[in-house]
C-alpha cells in the first residue's frame, strides 16, 4: 500500500489515519489532498476549514501599474499552510467575456500566505473576474492541498501607465533627453516633450537640423502584455523630412535591437499594426518576448540632412485585441 493517501473532489469523506484512530474530514472544497501517512490533522466541521482562505476581493484592487493587491490569503489554522504554486486559470470581463491568459498584464505570485497580483503590461483597465489554480503545503510538506478559487467579487485593475514625458529620462535627443534609445547616437532636438503623452492639441516638436545630420530621437513606451500584434499610434500636426518611425529595445551594452520596420509618419493621425514577428527585427527577436515589451523605446528618425521641424501631438503603443 502506498505510504501516501489521496482524495478528489468526488470524494465526500477522506480518513486519515492519526495517531489516535481514524480522523473524518469533509474534502468537496478541495480538487486533490495528499498527506504522510499517519499524519493527524485534528477535526472540524467546516468544509473549507481543511485550507481556510480568506477572499479579499471585495476590497482588493490595482490602481496603477506597479501596483499589487492580495486576492487571497490563508486564515489561522493547525498544520502552518503556505502556497507553494498559485496560478492564474480565467479572466473574464464583468460582462463575463473570456480573456486569454496570453494577452494578460496580470501577474500572480505568493509570499507564502497571500496570494498576489501586479501588472506585468499597461492594457488593462476596468473589473475582472479572475480564477486560480491554487496548491498549499502544510509546514514540513506531509499535506498538500491542490484546489481552485473564484474570487467572489470582480477585482478593479488598471494597469494603465502614462508617461512623464517631462521627465529627461522618457525621451532622448541632443539635448536634455537622457533615456537609453537612441542615447549617444541620437540627433537633433525635442522641444514640448511633455505634450506627447497628452492626447489633446499640444505637440512636442522635433527639431533636426542640417548640421546634425538629420533627426534621431526617442520615446519611452510603457510595457505592453505578450500578444501576437500590436498597434502603434502616432497623432501628428505635421510631419517632414520623410519622417519614419520603429521600434527598439536596448541589449546589455546598451546598444539598439531593432523590434519593427519603419513606418512612414504622416499629417494626422495613423494608427499601425505591428507583427510582434517581423522580418524587420532583429534575428531571434519579438516585441512580445518579456525581455523586451517591458524596455521598449519609439524612435523617430526623418531621411533628410535639412533643418526639419515634425510636431507629434500623441503616440501610444498597445496590445491588438483580435
Amino acid at each position: 500500500m502506498s505510504e501516501n493517501k489521496k482524495w478528489t473532489r468526488r470524494a465526500a469523506i477522506g480518513f486519515i489515519s492519526g495517531g489516535a484512530g481514524l480522523l473524518a474530514l469533509r474534502t468537496d472544497a478541495a480538487i486533490q489532498i495528499q498527506a504522510d501517512r499517519g499524519v493527524n490533522l485534528g477535526t472540524t466541521t467546516d468544509t473549507e476549514a481543511l485550507l481556510p482562505l480568506i477572499d479579499e476581493s471585495v476590497s482588493a484592487e490595482i490602481s496603477g501599474f506597479g501596483d499589487e493587491t492580495t486576492v487571497y490569503r490563508i486564515a489561522e489554522n493547525n498544520v502552518n499552510w503556505d502556497f507553494t504554486d498559485v496560478s492564474l486559470s480565467n479572466i473574464k470581463t464583468e460582462s463575463g467575456d473570456d480573456i486569454s491568459r496570453g494577452n494578460s498584464p496580470i501577474t500572480v505570485s505568493t509570499s507564502g500566505e497571500d496570494v498576489v497580483i501586479s501588472c506585468s503590461g499597461s492594457t488593462f483597465s476596468g473589473k475582472y473576474e479572475l480564477s486560480f489554480d491554487l496548491k498549499a503545503e502544510s509546514e514540513g510538506g506531509q499535506v498538500s492541498v491542490v484546489t481552485d478559487r473564484t474570487a467572489g467579487e470582480p477585482v478593479p485593475i488598471d494597469c494603465t501607465v502614462d508617461a512623464d514625458y517631462a521627465d529627461v529620462n522618457n525621451y532622448s535627443d541632443n539635448g536634455e533627453g537622457d533615456a537609453e534609445q537612441p542615447g549617444d547616437k541620437a540627433r537633433g532636438t525635442v522641444e514640448y516633450p511633455s505634450n506627447i503623452g497628452n492626447n489633446d492639441e499640444n505637440f512636442a516638436t522635433l527639431n533636426s537640423r542640417n548640421k546634425d545630420g538629420g533627426l534621431k530621437v526617442g520615446f519611452v513606451l510603457p510595457p505592453v502584455s505578450s500578444a501576437e500584434k500590436y498597434v502603434l499610434t502616432v497623432r501628428t500636426k505635421k510631419a517632414t523630412g520623410g519622417l519614419v518611425a520603429y521600434i527598439v529595445t536596448g541589449d546589455e551594452d546598451g546598444d539598439e535591437v531593432r523590434l519593427s520596420c519603419n513606418k512612414e509618419i504622416k499629417k494626422n493621425t495613423d494608427e499601425y499594426v505591428i507583427q510582434a514577428t517581423n522580418k524587420c527585427a532583429a534575428a531571434g527577436e519579438k516585441i512580445s518576448d518579456e525581455k523586451n515589451r517591458n524596455d521598449l523605446f519609439l524612435v523617430f528618425e526623418d531621411g533628410s540632412n535639412g533643418n526639419n521641424r515634425s510636431e507629434i501631438r500623441f503616440i501610444d503603443f498597445q496590445a491588438h485585441e483580435s
